[in-house]
């Protein structure tokens, strides 16, 4: 999730320098965004419970008489936990990338050379990626029931990440030989993939 917001802030770089040419405040670029992240994740939790209830309902009861069940439903506690836990790890992932935006300059807009400058991390933007893990560790230990299931769940999740750190990283490395190739669209998208601060 985080990069995926992480590219789609970049893809909306030139719309925030636009914005701060008209005269908008970093404040208002930021608030307008979380609206943004909260109304998506709020449509994507509500697909997902939709879903979720279409499973239930798709459910035989042939399949549900061996187990002792006569059967299956989805708790308005249920539905609500899961669209706010939704919405709060929608905005978690999205909070390091509009932080980040916040600092860019409307100059940018004029000298797009200098547009792999524009978002720097920050203290505030390195404090809320800290916060965010932690309050993602919270989130997995609320969902568990459980401290150690939670920890559990967030070693794993971040072990994942590392390895997909060093796939990526790996795949690049291995497909650098390809940039001599003769072909031009393989050796420009060979070159595309392997630039400084590509997502």
């Amino acid at each position: 999730l985080d990069g995926i917001f992480a590219y789609a802030a970049d893809r909306r770089l030139s719309e925030v320098e636009l914005l701060k040419c008209l005269g908008a405040s970093s404040r208002a670029v930021l608030g307008t965004y979380v609206m943004v992240v909260l109304w998506l994740a709020a449509a994507g939790s509500v697909l997902g419970l939709g879903l979720a209830l279409a499973a239930v309902w798709s459910v035989p009861a042939a399949v549900l008489e061996p187990l002792g069940i006569t059967a299956i439903t989805i708790t308005l506690s249920a539905a609500t936990q899961g669209v706010l836990v939704g919405l709060l790890v929608s905005l978690l992932f999205a909070l390091v990338p509009l932080l980040e935006m916040r600092r860019v300059k409307p100059l940018l807009l004029l000298r797009a050379d200098t547009s792999g400058t524009a978002r720097r991390p920050d203290r505030a933007s390195r404090l809320t990626a800290a916060a965010t893990g932690a309050a993602l560790l919270l989130v997995a230990v609320w969902q568990a029931g459980s401290v150690q299931a939670g920890l559990y769940v967030s070693l794993g999740l971040g072990a994942s990440a590392l390895l997909l750190i060093l796939a990526s990283r790996l795949l690049v490395r291995w497909t650098s030989r390809l940039a001599a190739s003769r072909i031009f669209a393989v050796r420009h998208a060979i070159v595309s993939l392997a630039r400084p601060g590509n997502q």
